[in-house]
C-alpha cells in the first residue's frame, strides 16, 4: 500500500462513503462533484442537504458549498451561493464526515479505457498493490469539450472561484478574433477532400496549432492542439471550420492546467 493510499484511507469513516457518480476534472490537479442526502449528525454539524466539493487530489485542499436543498424523491431545490466552508470553518463532526466522502471518492475514481469495459480503466491514486477496490467514478474532463451547437464548455462562476483559491486560476484575456482575421486564416484550409492540413495559431504569444479535414466519409473534423501536441479541443460533427476557430478564444478561458 502507498502512504498517499494509506493516508486517505486512514480518513475514511464507517458510513460515511461517497456515492457511485462521475467526478469532474476542472483542472489538473482540481476535480469537483456533488454528496447527495446529507442529514446533520449532531447540533453542531453544518452538513444538511446536498453538497458540492472542489478539492485539489494533490494536496487535499478542499473547498464546499450547499449547492442544493431536499425538494421532493424526485427533485432538489437550487441554493443561492453562499460562500464555501474551508476545512478550518467547519466543525470537527462536518469535517471529519466530508473528509471520507473526498477520501473514498478519490481512492475509486477511474480513467475511462476505450479497450476495456466494466471499470477497467487505471484508477486516479495508483496502489503498489493493486488498485484500490471499488473503481466507481468515473472522471470526466470536459475542458476544451464543444457541445452540439458549437458551444464550448464554460466555467460556471462557482468553479471559478474555487479554482482562484485552489490554484489561483485567473481566466486568461483572449479577445474574440476579428472576421478578417478569420477568413483570412481559414482560406489557407481549402483543398481536396480526405487531405488533412493544419496550420500554427499564435495567440498572446503562445502557438497552437489548428488542424482540419474534410472527410470522404464523416464530414469535417476539426482540432486545436498546444505547441507540445495535445489535443485541447476536437470537433466532428457537421461545421464550418470557421466556427471551429471563432469558439477557440472560449476555450482557452476555460481550459486550466
Amino acid at each position: 500500500m502507498t502512504k498517499e493510499v494509506a493516508i486517505l484511507e486512514s480518513k475514511i469513516l464507517e458510513g460515511e462513503l461517497s456515492q457511485s457518480t462521475n467526478i469532474h476534472r476542472i483542472s489538473n490537479d482540481v476535480f469537483t462533484f456533488t454528496e447527495y442526502n446529507f442529514l446533520p449528525s449532531c447540533t453542531e454539524d453544518v452538513l444538511d442537504g446536498h453538497f458540492t466539493i472542489f478539492v485539489n487530489y494533490k494536496t487535499f485542499e478542499y473547498l464546499l458549498y450547499k449547492s442544493s436543498d431536499y425538494g421532493s424523491f424526485t427533485y432538489v431545490m437550487p441554493c443561492e451561493f453562499g460562500g464555501f466552508f474551508t476545512p478550518e470553518s467547519l466543525p470537527k463532526s462536518s469535517k471529519e464526515r466530508i473528509e471520507s466522502h473526498i477520501a473514498h471518492k478519490l481512492l475509486r475514481a477511474y480513467f475511462y479505457d476505450g479497450n476495456h469495459i466494466n471499470h477497467k480503466g487505471t484508477n486516479l491514486i495508483p496502489n503498489e498493490d493493486g488498485e484500490w477496490g471499488g473503481k466507481c467514478c468515473l472522471i470526466c474532463d470536459e475542458r476544451g469539450y464543444i457541445w452540439s451547437e458549437m458551444k464550448p464548455e464554460q466555467y460556471s462562476d462557482v468553479e471559478l472561484k474555487a479554482l482562484k483559491v485552489l490554484i489561483s486560476f485567473e481566466p486568461p484575456t483572449i479577445k474574440e478574433f476579428d472576421p478578417e482575421f478569420v477568413k483570412e486564416f481559414v482560406s489557407k484550409f481549402k483543398g481536396k477532400k480526405g487531405v488533412q492540413r493544419q496550420r500554427k495559431l499564435n495567440i498572446e504569444g503562445t502557438e497552437y496549432v489548428v488542424v482540419h479535414e474534410v472527410s470522404t466519409i464523416y464530414g469535417c473534423h476539426s482540432a486545436l492542439l498546444n505547441n507540445k501536441g495535445t489535443v485541447l479541443s476536437t470537433y466532428i460533427l457537421n461545421h464550418t471550420l470557421s466556427n471551429f476557430i471563432k469558439c477557440i478564444p472560449t476555450l482557452l478561458k476555460n481550459i486550466a492546467q
